[in-house]
């Protein structure tokens, strides 16, 4: 499972990247959605994906340089905040789709539809893949603590 974990932390932080660039990026752009409130925190579009881009780039930096489960329980715990965002989106009829990319979507002439779903097969693998991980891990450290009892 050691190596899934490497696997998934060098995805994890080349996603990262991409995503964190890109929402830093389109923080200072200046299309009006970016004056616009979010629909869940209330906050400037434009303000939240330069905080969004801000944790992803540290995220991207932890992924790609400090591989350890404390890293897997980072990227697990923002993927969960990113679930429950767009189950909050859901929730509330939020029809639009998500521009977790910015502008980037334009300038490379994606279709916003299609973006939004490559994005939300890369959260399920996000999510999915660090809670294996993490209960790999947790298995690992029962079956170690189980023996030394034997």
């Amino acid at each position: 499972m050691k190596k899934f974990q490497k696997f998934y932390l060098q995805a994890a932080g080349a996603v990262f990247v991409m995503t964190g660039a890109a929402k830093l990026i389109s923080a200072f752009g200046v299309s009006g959605i970016h004056h616009l409130p979010d629909p869940i925190f209330g906050i400037p579009f434009g303000k939240l994906m330069f905080a969004a881009g801000m944790v992803e780039c540290l995220l991207a930096v932890m992924c790609l340089f400090v591989q350890n489960i404390y890293t897997v329980g980072a990227v697990t715990a923002f993927s969960t905040g990113l679930f429950f965002y767009r189950l909050g989106l859901w929730w509330i009829g939020w029809q639009r789709p998500c521009r977790c990319l910015g502008e980037l979507t334009d300038v490379l002439h994606v279709p916003a539809n299609a973006a939004d779903i490559a994005l939300k097969l890369i959260l399920v693998f996000l999510l999915t893949g660090g809670c294996l991980c993490l209960v790999a891990h947790w298995r690992r450290k029962d079956t170690v603590s189980n023996s030394a009892e034997a």
